[in-house]
């Protein structure tokens, strides 16, 4: 019988987009149920895994967001005086948008 580890659950969780109670992840891993939650009671006391409860005894688990760094503006930076400049290529296609999708229509000659 193939060990468990935490890092088997956390590589279920982050496989899928949706919270997993606990029975869903013990069936997939092959392991009892008092066996997972000790496991995930684990993750959530060192801050790896969320839980909710959901009614009844039910409780679903998922991974926390990563948190996103936040930068702040540097009104400093160059960018800011910079000229703004265009792609380079023509800016009003609407008229002949079908010319430069397709390249030059066909004549009818």
């Amino acid at each position: 019988m193939t060990q468990v580890t935490l890092e088997d659950i956390l590589g279920i969780l982050r496989r899928t987009s949706e919270p997993m109670t606990a029975t869903e992840l013990s069936t997939e891993l092959g392991i009892s149920n008092r066996a997972i939650l000790n496991k995930l009671n684990t993750l959530h006391e060192r801050g790896d895994v969320r839980r909710k409860k959901v009614g009844g005894r039910s409780v679903v688990w998922w991974l926390p967001d990563e948190p996103t760094e936040k930068q702040e503006i540097n009104p400093d930076d160059p960018f800011w005086d910079a000229e703004p400049v265009a792609a380079g290529g023509p800016t009003d296609v609407s008229s002949n948008v079908d010319e430069y999708l397709y390249g030059e229509p066909e004549s009818d000659e």
